[in-house]
């Protein structure tokens, strides 16, 4: 370490600048590891850290710890110590990675309220683009190419370009070779494409997702969490600029990497620790879909007087449209519109005649009186706090085609009530997977074919939560042709109990 330069308007001593940013540092990082650590193992059981894109998260935590250790070591240093090299990648890819991730943090949470609400509105997903249209591609597979592994791909690629870019300039620019080692670092020509793509989300990208963002009301503070991010990164950038251009003599006292500190762990304690501290201290931890063996006991009356009035609200259609509006706030109005076209399939499929299908008629979304609501497979309390990750989902080898009248060429955007042509019962032949033949009602066959595609379907756009089992039982079912009104019962109970719990008593409880 180096003695303190005589002309610094403030001295500072090494030994104690040393220790300083060293204990804070220390601090930081375990900070970081810590609270990483618990948002990793909770976003394996709780909604809550996985509605926050997590992957994307997890790459934003890492990135932070990275850039805790870089920039302490920098403070903990004077300025003609520290290698310039480590100054070049440390910034390059830390604003890489924390407004990519930001952005495209942001950019899904619009993109998924925006379909919520459009599901809401029209029950339906958007018919496709014609096939004039220039863009119809892009529209097509929009939700797909914002998926976090695509855009993890996005950043891959973009880190590779990056690290190609930083060797050879170590390489070909002293300042920051490896041999001789650099320590002269200034402001120069090859931190100007970073410098460009920050001016980029700091002038354009950042407003724009604020104004978006700030319309945006969901229930688990995604939106906050975005925006202090997108701020904190904005000034910590411009404070980590405006220390090495015009307080180029105070940097020996507080390095110009201590505002870049700063701005880490401020946006992890937003996206990270808040989040954590919320499912650990909260009184009410959401429920979510577990992947184990379903423990479930049937013919459980749910006795809470909260679940009395959570069944009214669903049953009343002037509670309906409130409830659905939390339903858009929690990010999942597919379970919404499940128990509205269960409601329906059960209602058509009264009036068959076939003994296969001997369905109950059902005119609430969920059954039962007010006083005991008799809900079969209803998960009890004691799963209150398990694991629910996304739905395992049918296989696509079960429901294609698994008739003549062909799933592969009815339409997704139709509503069961579409599917009922009121043809007389007849014989049914199954082509795949098996041979069997049943007595029944093609158009009923078929609407539960469809009712399954619609929501139990990998890439259908109101793919829905159900436990593994629930899946099981349905995909048994379709494979074997054993249609019967319990085929979907086990689903619908496992979207009650979710809506209760995730919705419901988040809102209300």
């Amino acid at each position: 370490m180096s003695s303190p330069d005589p002309t610094d308007p403030i001295p500072s001593s090494p030994v104690v600048k040393f220790a300083v940013f060293g204990t804070v540092t220390g601090v930081a990082v375990l900070y970081v590891v810590i609270t990483t650590a618990l948002f990793y193992w909770r976003g394996q059981h709780i909604r809550d850290i996985q509605q926050r894109s997590m992957r994307l998260t997890m790459v934003q935590s890492f990135t932070i710890l990275t850039q805790v250790i870089l920039s302490g070591l920098g403070s903990m240093l004077n300025e003609n110590v520290y290698p310039c090299f480590l100054l070049l990648w440390g910034m390059n890819f830390g604003c890489l990675l924390l407004t990519f991730t930001a952005s495209a943090r942001a950019i899904r949470l619009i993109s998924t309220t925006n379909a919520n609400q459009a599901r809401i509105q029209h029950q339906l997903p958007p018919k496709a683009p014609p096939a004039d249209d220039p863009l119809r591609w892009f529209r097509i597979h929009y939700q797909t190419l914002i998926s976090e592994k695509y855009l993890l791909a996005y950043l891959l690629v973009l880190c590779i370009f990056t690290a190609v870019y930083d060797l050879l300039v170590n390489i070909y620019y002293d300042m920051f070779s490896l041999r001789p080692l650099g320590r002269d670092c200034k402001l120069a020509w090859p931190y100007y494409p970073m410098l460009a793509w920050v001016a980029i989300h700091i002038l354009i990208i950042f407003p724009l997702v604020i104004r978006r963002l700030w319309k945006i009301n969901d229930a688990y503070g995604i939106r906050t969490d975005l925006i202090v991010c997108c701020c904190a990164s904005t000034i910590g950038e411009l404070m980590f600029l405006v220390w090495q251009l015009f307080f180029r003599h105070y940097r020996n006292v507080v390095s110009s990497l201590a505002w870049f500190l700063l701005a880490m762990l401020v946006i992890h304690t937003s996206s990270v620790t808040l989040p954590v501290f919320r499912v650990l201290y909260h009184p009410y931890r959401p429920l979510t879909h577990t992947t184990s063996s379903d423990k479930t006991p049937n013919d459980l009356t749910w006795r809470s007087p909260n679940f009395n009035e959570f069944a009214r609200s669903l049953n009343q259609p002037a509670t309906l449209h409130h409830f659905k509006d939390m339903a858009v706030r929690c990010l999942c109005v597919e379970a919404v519109i499940f128990l509205e076209e269960y409601r329906e399939l059960m209602d058509q499929l009264a009036s068959t005649e076939s003994s296969e299908l001997n369905p109950i008629l059902t005119h609430r979304l969920i059954s039962g009186d007010d006083s005991a609501l008799h809900l079969p497979s209803l998960a009890s309390v004691d799963t209150y706090d398990q694991a629910y990750p996304l739905t395992t989902a049918l296989s696509e080898s079960i429901l294609y085609p698994t008739s003549e009248y062909g799933l592969a060429t009815s339409d997704l955007l139709e509503s069961t009530s579409e599917l009922y042509a009121g043809e007389k019962p007849t014989k049914f032949k199954f082509l795949q997977p098996t041979g069997f033949s049943v007595r029944s009602n093609p158009s009923a066959v078929l609407a539960f074919n469809m009712f399954a595609q619609r929501f139990f379907l990998p890439g259908s756009e109101l793919l829905t939560q159900v436990k593994i089992a629930s899946v099981g039982i349905i995909q048994d079912s379709i494979s074997h042709g054993r249609y019967h009104q319990d085929m979907f019962e086990s689903a619908h109970t496992d979207v009650v109990d979710f809506l209760y719990h995730n919705v419901y008593l988040r809102l209300h409880g």
